[in-house]
This record gives C-alpha cells, sequence and structure tokens, in this order.
C-alpha cells in the first residue's frame, strides 16, 4: 500500500543513480538528469526508487556502448511527468507489449547466467498499479522512451 509523501524528484532520482553509473561507465555510456532542485511530487519514496532502479537498470543493460540515458521532467500544475531515455535504442514493435510479461525476455540468447531475472518491468508496471500511476515504454527517433506522471502536493 503507497504511503505518499512530498518529496524532491530529484533527490529520488539521485539516490538510485549511483549503482547504475559504474555500470554505464564500464560501456562508456553517459547518464544526464535535468530535473529542477525544486520539482516536488507526492509519492511513495521506496516504490518510485524501485520503479526508477529497474528502467534506469533496462536502460543501462540495453543500451549499446557510448549511448546516453537522459532523465528529466516535465511540469504541468498538477503532475510531474519522468522521462528516461536510453538513446540508439529501438524494440521490435511485435515485442514492446510483451515486454511488462512475467520473465519475458526480448533477447532469446540472454539466460539465468546474465543474473537477469526477467522481472524488472513487470515489478515497475505493479508498483506503478499500486501508485495508480500512469506510465509508457516507446520506441521514438531518438532511442526508447519511458515516463511516468506522477502527482504534485
Amino acid at each position: 500500500i503507497p504511503a505518499p509523501e512530498q518529496l524532491k524528484l530529484q533527490n529520488i532520482v539521485s539516490s538510485v543513480l549511483p549503482t547504475y553509473q559504474t555500470l554505464a561507465e564500464r560501456t562508456y555510456q553517459q547518464i544526464h538528469v535535468t530535473i529542477p532542485g525544486e520539482e516536488i511530487v507526492f509519492v511513495d519514496g521506496n516504490m518510485l526508487k524501485k520503479v526508477l532502479s529497474n528502467v534506469v537498470l533496462n536502460a543501462v543493460q540495453n543500451a549499446p556502448p557510448e549511448a546516453e540515458i537522459r532523465i528529466w521532467s516535465e511540469s504541468t500544475p498538477d503532475t510531474c511527468r519522468l522521462y528516461v531515455l536510453n538513446t540508439d535504442t529501438h524494440i521490435d514493435e511485435n515485442i514492446l507489449p510483451k515486454l511488462f510479461d512475467p520473465f519475458y525476455r526480448a533477447d532469446k540468447a540472454r539466460n539465468r547466467k546474465d543474473n537477469r531475472s526477467g522481472l524488472g518491468l513487470t515489478i515497475v508496471q505493479k508498483t506503478l498499479g499500486a501508485m495508480d500511476a500512469d506510465f509508457s515504454l516507446d520506441n521514438t527517433a531518438e532511442g526508447v522512451l519511458f515516463w511516468v506522471e506522477l502527482p504534485k502536493a
């Protein structure tokens, strides 16, 4: 059950990045964050961290070497939309709807030895469902874009 509170979005994002920054640097990827310091959202911080951890990990694991992972927000009076884009990436349109299925792997060559359970996006979907948050994962001209709509206090 979500326990929302007023939190700075930048702090939530910053708290999950160190682990993935190291992983990204191994393949010369760069993570760029552009979120205003004063952006306040009304969310369960632990639940949003779980979502972000899975989304950013997916972005880093599935973007090619030297790609950029861009994280930013756009605000309206009532909501804040948080975006995560991994550049130079594309997901086959037939696979896109299946990515939230438990244990689904787009790349059949991957297996348990990769330490990838195939549950990351299922966790994202279930967590955001519990938070009653709209979200989407889509292909764009620049790469794969995830967004989630968060309420403001």
